[in-house]
């Protein structure tokens, strides 16, 4: 029986879990993204950020075709491990490109109004390009430079939220 209990446990927290997906990393090309959600939470890795994005634009760089156009794409750093030390650049560079800022504004004040709960930037529209790395533990990835686009306002933002429930 004590099988039973330890098994039913295990039902248990499957019934209780939140789901999970894995989010797709985006491929090789230039971009135009929308911002669907951006996070900030305690993981099983330590802090993380992640933004998840729909496509909107993509435009190939090189042999492989890009994220296809009206997928689901992310970015995720990791506060924790290899990825400490440049987890915050990363995250002040997004910040500053989604936002339309600059180094001499504050910020890490504007990253964490964009986590909220409200989901504020949810909508947004942010310019990528992608570049190929090879990390110092020689693991191959391809990263993205992100640049604002301007001219976006509350009004449409709003709107185009709205038209996707």
């Amino acid at each position: 029986m004590a099988g039973l209990t330890g098994m039913a446990g295990v039902f248990k927290s499957i019934g209780d879990a939140k789901v999970t997906t894995r989010g797709e990393f985006a491929k090789p090309g230039d971009y135009l993204f929308e911002v669907a959600v951006i996070k900030f939470f305690d993981g099983n890795a330590g802090h993380t950020h992640v933004v998840e994005f729909f496509v909107r634009e993509a435009v190939q760089k090189g042999a492989e075709a890009p994220s296809a156009i009206g997928s689901r794409v992310s970015v995720v750093n990791l506060f924790s491990g290899n990825t400490a030390k440049v987890a915050p650049s990363k995250v002040k560079g997004f910040t500053e490109a989604l936002l339309g800022l600059s180094e001499a504004d504050d910020v890490g004040s504007q990253v964490e109004k964009s986590v909220s709960e409200t989901n504020p930037c949810k909508g947004m529209f942010v310019r990528a390009d992608s570049y190929e790395f090879k990390s110092k533990a020689g693991t191959k990835g391809t990263s993205l430079n992100f640049r604002h686009v301007p001219g976006q306002t509350k009004a449409e933002i709003k709107a185009r939220a709205a038209a996707q429930g």
